[in-house]
């Protein structure tokens, strides 16, 4: 015992005191803790984009069948209630992109798809304001990078950025 108190004791202080320093955070990524959360931010938003594109498949069918009942059937009353359902699924529509607009991403294509939305020439017909969705994507941009799923960023693939 008397051995390892004189000869190697510097060499145990320097290696406790390693131990006992905090690890820089780049070593500290859990990356699988990071991708169940971004899975289950995912899903929200999933659900939200699903509801998105059922009301915009709706609104498309019943543009269509009002046409189809005028032109080709020469039915107006059927064509007054395609016109109607029209205009209810497009505030709907509407509506789900405000709501999906502001649902949290929890991966990449999300995040494209609410910048490409605030872009579109259809941005002011939507109910929300155009501050709170610049404030949610700046808030997903960070999210994102603090919950990142690999330890080293991604290499491109010939010349491509590769999305995380």
């Amino acid at each position: 015992m008397s051995h390892l108190a004189t000869k190697d004791r510097g060499r145990l202080d320097a290696f406790i005191g390693q131990c006992l320093d905090p690890l820089p955070d780049e070593t500290l990524v859990d990356t699988a803790h990071n991708s169940m959360l971004r899975q289950s931010r995912h899903r929200a938003w999933f659900i939200g984009q699903t509801v998105v594109e059922f009301c915009r498949a709706s609104l498309d069918f019943h543009t269509v069948a009002d046409r189809y009942a005028r032109v080709v059937q020469h039915d107006d009353a059927k064509a007054k209630e395609h016109h109607a359902i029209r205009s209810d699924m497009l505030g709907k529509w509407r509506t789900a992109v405000a709501v999906a607009l502001l649902i949290p991403a929890g991966r990449q294509d999300a995040l494209s798809w609410k910048i490409a939305t605030l872009k579109s020439r259809e941005m002011p017909w939507f109910p929300v304001e155009r501050a709170k969705v610049e404030a949610a994507i700046a808030a997903d941009k960070a999210w994102l990078a603090a919950h990142p799923t690999t330890r080293r960023p991604r290499r491109p693939r010939r010349g491509k950025a590769v999305q995380q």
